[in-house]
């Protein structure tokens, strides 16, 4: 099943994702990153689908843009504990082609695979950009009501979220909401924003399998598969390891961990919440 996850700076510009990418972290995949380096560009499959819904026989069924954007926006409701609408006419998909022979062509380069040697002693995990999705010009509707606050209870504005994202969003004249005062108010208070061009809202990626095994176990047919290699630099304590060589695959089964929710958008679609966080 494919899987993506959703960002928990709302927005990113495209220029912060590329894909191909490892990454340690699928909730900063534009942090501790390495592209691998070839020789060719990846092939690139897009997709486009609008906002609009369909029905037939046996009911109505929403449109993957309005079950993409209903997700996220309870997501982003759920972090900041404020009522959150985010909407787009527009998703559009970009995924890598035949990734996993893109990958055993990237661990060809010598540098990626002493990259990965690296993360994987240092104990990371590492997971592959292999598709994200984008929102064109989505509309951010923040709504709040003073009552429905718990006394002393703090909101956080969603424009400390979409800070982080450094995209730039028009942001209304109304204040941001403050501390619940002790006798509370009532008076909803609501804000608009608009997020111009294509923003990605969602990556999709694979995990890296690593497995260490010795090459006197194997023959040379076996060891010469593109995908496994004679390990670079040992750390000291294991020079005298027989398990002198490296091989890696990649899996859909991500496995992460924490509070996560998941939402199957359609099949073979399974979409995860991003970690919350504490946002400054």
């Amino acid at each position: 099943m494919r899987v993506s996850v959703l960002l928990p700076e709302v927005f990113l510009p495209q220029s912060a994702i590329k894909l191909g990418r490892l990454v340690t972290n699928v909730d900063q995949p534009h942090q501790e990153y390495h592209d691998p380096h070839m020789d060719r560009e990846p092939q690139i499959i897009e997709k486009i689908e609008t906002h609009y819904h369909t029905s037939d026989s046996l009911g109505a069924h929403s449109s993957f843009v309005s079950q993409l954007t209903a997700f996220l926006s309870s997501s982003v409701t759920r972090n900041t504990k404020t009522s959150t609408s985010i909407t787009t006419k527009q998703v559009k998909t970009y995924y890598l082609d035949n990734n996993g022979q893109w990958f055993r062509d990237a661990v060809k380069c010598e540098n990626t695979r002493r990259w990965i040697e690296r993360t994987i002693d240092e104990g990371e995990d590492i997971y592959v950009v292999i598709g994200y999705h984008t929102a064109l010009d989505a509309r951010v509707v923040e709504k709040s009501r003073g009552q429905n606050f718990l006394k002393g209870s703090l909101q956080v504005p969603i424009t400390s979220v979409l800070a982080t994202s450094g995209v730039i969003v028009p942001v209304g004249d109304l204040p941001d909401p403050k501390l619940a005062g002790s006798g509370g108010h009532t008076e909803d208070q609501q804000r608009q924003y608009v997020a111009k061009g294509e923003q990605v809202v969602a990556v999709q990626y694979r995990k890296i399998r690593f497995n260490f095994f010795s090459s006197k176990s194997v023959d040379k047919a076996i060891l010469a598969k593109e995908a496994r290699w004679e390990r670079y630099d040992r750390p000291r304590y294991l020079q005298s390891d027989p398990e002198d060589m490296l091989e890696v695959e990649l899996d859909d089964d991500l496995l992460l961990g924490g509070d996560r929710t998941k939402f199957i958008a359609e099949p073979g679609d399974l979409i995860l919440s991003s970690m919350s966080t504490d946002v400054k």
